[in-house]
């Protein structure tokens, strides 16, 4: 009997959970949007093994990085993603289909919710998750929580 109360107690947040209204882009005013307040803001940091930039503009961000094997490598992979800021699918330059969710936009805090589509083919790195941008003063912190293909768990800070 107790199996069955924690099952209807999960059965029952879990409904909350996907029917509550989110903080997206509808809800809030477009001046107070993060994307409007740090349209045009470049922020970048480099490490041992490269970089990773952002550039954020009111209807997309850009992540640059720069990846080496190790501290001396002159070998240097560099990429870029342009994310959307909306709702829906997007296909990244690399042929990878998402599925994006706005859950904030809001003030010093933008929240992106993602997904890789199955039709993408190839394996990602990123399967699911969910990223944090959030603003103290002039800091950018980065942090995604992800799934990976294998099913494990991990989280990436900038």
């Amino acid at each position: 009997m107790k199996k069955f109360n924690l099952y209807s107690i999960l059965l029952v947040f879990s409904f909350f959970l996907f029917t509550c209204d989110d903080e997206g882009s509808e809800n809030v005013k477009e001046k107070d949007k993060f994307t409007t307040i740090n349209d045009k803001t470049f922020w970048y940091s480099e490490g041992n093994y490269g970089y990773e930039s952002w550039y954020i503009e009111k209807d997309n961000i850009y992540m640059y990085a720069s990846e080496k094997e190790d501290q001396n490598s002159t070998n240097e992979e560099e990429w870029c993603l342009k994310i959307p800021i909306k709702d829906g699918q997007f296909k990244d330059d690399y042929g990878y289909e998402y599925l994006l969710n706005v859950l904030v936009n809001k003030g010093d805090t933008l929240t992106l919710q993602f997904v890789e589509l199955p039709t993408s083919g190839d394996e990602v790195y990123w399967s699911a998750g969910e990223m944090d941008f959030v603003v103290r003063g002039n800091l950018l912190k980065v942090t995604m929580h992800y799934l990976e293909e294998n099913g494990s768990f991990d989280t990436e800070e900038w």
